[in-house]
């Protein structure tokens, strides 16, 4: 009597489910052609991508929290599972940044420097995207990008940064 009747139960809410997953999925129960489909079909969801949707390429429209040093910052990526993108660490990929606390004077003030305009230019974007994801030193490594331009690039323009070679530079014969 007790396996019929958990059987039973059980057939029950499979077809409950499975009502349940059709109107969900927009399909109908009746069969298709029959004269009373009492059935409405649902819209499904809009599956247009956003600008904010992330992709194979990168983590869009996160928020960024603060500066983590020279090289690094600390952003949320919204939308992951279990929190795992809150208070990210964030690598500047591709690039040497000066150190703001070198020995060498000439490297620390340009190491500040190239913290205080990532501070600023960060702090007013409206729109922050981390691009070329990967993993460097088993931290998070990308190409930040905010309202259209790469922080990298403004940072090698500016002479705060130098692109990645086998050799770290010498911030006092840069100028």
């Amino acid at each position: 009597m007790e396996n019929s009747l958990s059987e039973w139960l059980l057939l029950c809410f499979g077809a409950l489910l499975g009502t349940a997953v059709g109107f969900h999925l927009g399909k109908g129960v009746a069969p298709p052609g029959s004269p009373t489909q009492a059935v409405r079909d649902v819209a499904a969801p809009d599956d247009s991508p956003s600008e904010c949707d992330h992709t194979e390429q990168g983590f869009h429209c996160v928020r960024y929290l603060s500066t983590a040093g020279p090289d690094a910052i600390q952003v949320d990526i919204p939308n992951l599972r279990l929190d795992i993108g809150k208070n990210q660490r964030v690598l500047l990929k591709g690039v040497f940044v000066p150190q703001a606390d070198s020995k060498r004077e000439c490297e620390r003030i340009k190491g500040i420097l190239a913290k205080k305009l990532v501070e600023s230019v960060l702090g007013k974007a409206t729109r922050v995207h981390l691009i070329e994801v990967s993993h460097e030193n088993n931290q998070l490594a990308a190409k930040v990008q905010f309202d259209g331009v790469i922080l990298q690039d403004l940072l090698i323009g500016k002479g705060l940064a130098a692109r990645k070679t086998k050799v770290r530079p010498d911030w006092c014969r840069l100028q």
